[in-house]
């Protein structure tokens, strides 16, 4: 006989848990709907900049981007002049196309589409964290190097947060698959979902796309090595990734701009690699690499007494997105600039391996789970402290200044004076989209001037003398 005890038990332990499980989600698309909201008020407060004007137009010409196939257009003399990284030059230029309050709601939601690639790369299919969600947006805040110009500046966002979109979404179903073999179905249609995904993540930039196809391939091996089929999904998805590097790597433009840089750039000497090198190494300490290979130490540490499976798991999938990371950071030895938005991918590889390695922390100790609330704690108090100050500092009054900006060239246009002199506008820190990114200059002829100057439809733009 059924004991009613019993079952009134079982039934409340399981509405318990799904109340919690519920509460969980309900937390969960808040603070995601909070990334949303903050970046959009950032988005909202940053301006069109420099080389945004000059993607407004079909690429070495004068002639004013008006749809779609002119961004193709555009895009095919980028490629074969300047730069093989079509993928972000597209979408810098269909961000003018739709204008700046559109682009606004895209780049915010590219922003949480990142953040929740980070997570589910970090977290795969284990029950909801809502603390790592919390902690990835403040980690990505304090440890970008140049956070305006990666996530704020329209040219720039569209070629690091949104390719990095893209790399971390062609990698989550090899990532889930590692650590649950056959979770995602060998299905010719996920075949056909990863292709284009695996083919712009390829695309995506000089480090990331080697970058993700050594990650993809190197789950190829593992896995033969091992003694399982492989995925025919994963084939094709590494097999279109690899086309996509070779074609942005091999992007004729690429040369030429070696070339126009001079002899050091295009053909450089051992000396000047070696240079580069230890230039490279001194910045893993500057931009926050070396600071979150020690947080994915610590948090290993912490995971030390997890199932060991799980744990093995979870530092094998965590070092393989480390690894990534230092691999795409010398991948840079080889190029002859390293502007600070260029860390971005590489920040986003390594605060995903940290995630990876504190998903695999067991919070059901006590002591754990309380040091973990307040670090969590004190990250969102010192996020919020520093966020504030940005905006209300730096961000909200430079999208003040360039709309009064803005407003003189129109009223100055519409007077018939075609030849226009501006207060200059300066940014203050590396939250703002031009921090470190040359303004309107006193000579008309200089670059970003003319490009500015066919935008807003006058003859000529400088910035008052002296003030520049």
């Amino acid at each position: 006989m059924t004991n009613p005890e019993s079952v009134a038990g079982a039934d409340g332990t399981t509405s318990l848990e799904s109340r919690l499980a519920a509460s969980k989600r309900l937390q969960f698309g808040v603070v995601a709907a909070a990334v949303f909201v903050l970046a959009l008020v950032l988005n909202a407060a940053t301006p069109f900049i420099a080389d945004d004007h000059t993607f407004a137009h079909i690429f070495r010409t004068s002639i004013r981007v008006q749809s779609l196939a002119d961004i193709v257009r555009s895009q095919g003399v980028f490629y074969m002049t300047w730069s093989g990284r079509v993928v972000g030059g597209f979408f810098a230029q269909l961000a003018v196309l739709v204008g700046k309050p559109t682009f606004n709601v895209m780049n915010s939601m590219m922003l949480v589409a990142l953040v929740l690639l980070v997570y589910f790369n970090a977290n795969g299919l284990r029950k909801i964290r809502v603390s790592l969600l919390a902690g990835i947006p403040i980690l990505l805040w304090f440890a970008l190097p140049s956070f305006g110009q990666s996530v704020l500046f329209a040219a720039g966002a569209t070629s690091y947060v949104w390719t990095s979109v893209f790399v971390l979404a062609a990698l989550l179903p090899f990532r889930l698959d590692a650590e649950t073999p056959g979770v995602v179905p060998d299905s010719v249609w996920v075949g056909v979902a990863l292709v284009p995904l695996a083919l712009l993540a390829g695309l995506s930039n000089e480090n990331m796309g080697p970058t993700a196809v050594l990650l993809m391939g190197t789950c190829l091996v593992m896995w033969r090595r091992g003694g399982r089929r492989v995925p025919r999904w994963a084939i094709v998805g590494t097999a279109a990734a690899f086309v996509g590097a070779c074609l942005q790597i091999g992007a004729p433009g690429n040369y030429t701009r070696l070339a126009e840089a001079g002899p050091s750039a295009a053909h450089p000497s051992a000396a000047i690699l070696a240079d580069r090198f230890l230039s490279i190494t001194h910045g893993i300490f500057l931009n926050n690499v070396f600071a979150l290979l020690a947080a994915f130490v610590v948090l290993a540490l912490f995971a030390r007494e997890y199932r060991s499976s799980r744990r093995s798991s979870s530092l094998l999938i965590g070092s393989g997105y480390m690894v990534a990371a230092f691999v795409a950071t010398y991948a840079m030895t080889l190029a002859p600039e390293f502007p600070p938005r260029a860390w971005t991918g590489i920040i986003v590889l390594a605060v995903t391996a940290a995630g990876v390695m504190y998903s695999g922390i067991d919070l059901d100790r006590r002591f754990i789970r309380q040091l973990m609330v307040v670090v969590l704690c004190f990250g969102i108090a010192r996020f919020a402290v520093s966020f504030a100050y940005v905006y209300a500092m730096d961000i909200g009054p430079f999208g003040q200044r360039w709309a009064e900006r803005v407003a003189l060239i129109q009223r100055e246009r519409a007077s018939g004076r075609g030849d226009v002199v501006v207060p200059s506008v300066a940014a203050l820190t590396a939250y703002n989209a031009a921090y470190g990114i040359k303004d309107l200059d006193s000579d008309p002829a200089e670059w970003p001037n003319a490009d500015i100057a066919r935008f807003y439809g006058v003859s000529s733009i400088r910035v008052e003398e002296g003030t520049d």
